[in-house]
């Protein structure tokens, strides 16, 4: 008879911890900070410099004046939330806004829903779309020398008005086009993600699905046009966002029915404010912020069926 030795839960063990994954991710994001330097110029670097003053500052604030708490956190969470803000950020965005952002993010998305992985929309993301909101188009400015007439100069100012002419991919493969820092260079956007990916950082099904969706409705909605298909997925932060935002743990659904749903309000809802310029450069966050809220939902709704459940005792 042969027997089996079963030890104490869990019995699924892997060496990631959310610190772990938090690092990985953390790696990936000042890479891209690097390339977003390379090709911007050292602003990119002073942006970087006062988000992350500002976000370890209120989070020192907060945790001395309400929690009674010396120190700052040490989730690392802090860190990702101003170094994604300096991605989702044009180049030339005024150095107060960062200040105003992570005011945002930390005290009133992060630190009063309470604390590190209880927030129910992305911080970054929510701390853009205020700042974009408050100062409009002085948000969205970009570093476009030389690229002067093409569809890459105002990617999404050109999608607004039906101006997709003398697009071309290279611009956005090589840090040639107008857009967020973190998006400058389509092949370290590629490369970062397939890199969290490989060490179990990010689950693929949701930034393929929710590409999937964004690209179908551009596509259908555009009379089959495959181009102007490539100028909507191409041309807006959608893949940036995607792969480093969509696909947070907290503030995306558990199951996999709930991710579906997730990824296709998503891609639906980002079609239309991009299509209609809606926020400037934050119409993508502002599409991620929409989904974001109906993820408690999709959680609560669309859950696994625990053993045992709706099963009377003695059945």
């Amino acid at each position: 008879m042969r027997l089996f030795k079963v030890g104490p839960s869990p019995f699924v063990k892997k060496n990631n911890s959310v610190k772990i994954l938090l690092e990985h991710m953390i790696l990936v994001l000042l890479a891209l900070c690097v390339v977003g330097a390379v090709f911007c110029g050292y602003r990119v670097l002073i942006l970087l410099l006062i988000s992350l003053v500002s976000a370890f500052v209120f989070e020192f604030l907060f945790n001395l004046v309400v929690l009674d708490k010396k120190g700052l956190d040490d989730d690392l969470s802090s860190i990702v939330t101003a170094i994604m803000f300096t991605l989702i950020s044009g180049a030339n965005t005024p150095l107060y806004m960062p200040v105003i952002a992570m005011f945002v993010a930390i005290i009133i998305v992060k630190m009063l829903f309470g604390g590190f992985a209880k927030n129910i929309f992305n911080p970054a993301g929510s701390g853009a779309v205020v700042s974009i909101s408050l100062f409009g188009a002085v948000a969205s400015t970009w570093l476009t020398a030389g690229i002067s007439g093409k569809f890459a100069e105002n990617p999404l100012n050109n999608i607004a008005t039906g101006n997709f002419a003398n697009f071309e991919i290279y611009d956005f493969l090589f840090g040639k086009a107008g857009t967020i820092v973190g998006a400058v260079c389509l092949i370290a956007v590629l490369a970062g993600g397939l890199y969290l990916i490989i060490m179990g950082v990010i689950d693929f099904k949701i930034p393929l699905m929710a590409l999937l969706s964004f690209a179908a409705v551009a596509f259908l909605l555009n009379g089959f046009d495959f181009n102007i298909m490539l100028c909507y997925l191409i041309g807006s932060p959608v893949i940036f966002v995607s792969f480093f935002m969509l696909t947070d743990y907290t503030t995306s659904p558990n199951s996999f029915l709930g991710q579906l749903i997730y990824c296709l309000i998503f891609g639906i809802s980002a079609y239309f404010l991009v299509k209609y310029n809606v926020l400037y450069s934050g119409s993508v966050l502002l599409a991620l912020i929409f989904a974001n809220a109906f993820t408690p939902l999709l959680d609560r709704v669309i859950r696994p069926r625990y053993f045992g459940e709706g099963v009377k005792y003695g059945q």
